[in-house]
């Protein structure tokens, strides 16, 4: 019923977008793209996006974000952690967005939706709640509307140091699998 449409992993930290690049990844045995493409000016600052193999990548001096739906971003972070133990550290964010086809009409949130819709003229209803679980803070978004139903989790675990963070990107697969349960369940929900 859902489709899994991005998963991304952000460092938070400090970084230098002039070590990160296609060439240092390839040479540290890292990552390697067979069709690389670079984005100049794409940061909207001092930074460097690259994509290829459907991984791509975006490096500023406060982040790195990688963004696959065909490798585990976790592993990834692991290694670039490993071959950077000093990079001081700030927080591991976890970003999956969901989308669910148009013709899953018999949800709770649908039903919801076709509540407030005549009475509002609203286009769009948005839900959004945040917990805690374990180490992690989870934000999970809803929007919804004639266009169909897209969720969103983000999962953020605080880092103090490179150790801890990579700790924190070992949980990239499991969180994965966790928001996909979860958003299944809110999506199948309780019928009003």
């Amino acid at each position: 019923m859902l489709e899994l449409q991005s998963a991304s992993l952000t460092l938070l930290g400090n970084f230098n977008p002039f070590i990160i690049s296609p060439d240092w990844l390839k040479a540290t045995g890292i990552w390697e793209a067979k069709d690389l493409h670079m984005s100049l000016g794409s940061t909207g600052g001092v930074g460097v996006q690259f994509h290829g193999d459907g991984t791509d990548w975006r490096v500023t001096a406060e982040r790195l974000v990688i963004t696959s739906m065909n490798c585990d971003c976790g592993s990834l972070a692991e290694k670039i952690l490993d071959a950077l133990p000093h990079t001081p550290m700030v927080a591991v964010v976890f970003h999956f967005v969901f989308q669910a086809p148009l013709d899953a009409a018999d949800t709770v949130f649908s039903a919801i939706r076709r509540a407030i819709e005549p009475a509002s003229g609203a286009e769009l209803l948005r839900w959004g709640t945040v917990f805690h679980r374990d180490d992690a803070r989870i934000d999970v978004a809803f929007v919804t509307g004639t266009q169909g139903t897209t969720v969103s989790s983000s999962h953020r675990r605080a880092t103090r140091t490179t150790r801890v963070a990579k700790d924190a990107v070992k949980n990239f697969s499991n969180d994965k699998r966790q928001a996909s349960e979860l958003v299944s369940q809110m999506i199948r929900g309780a019928r009003p």
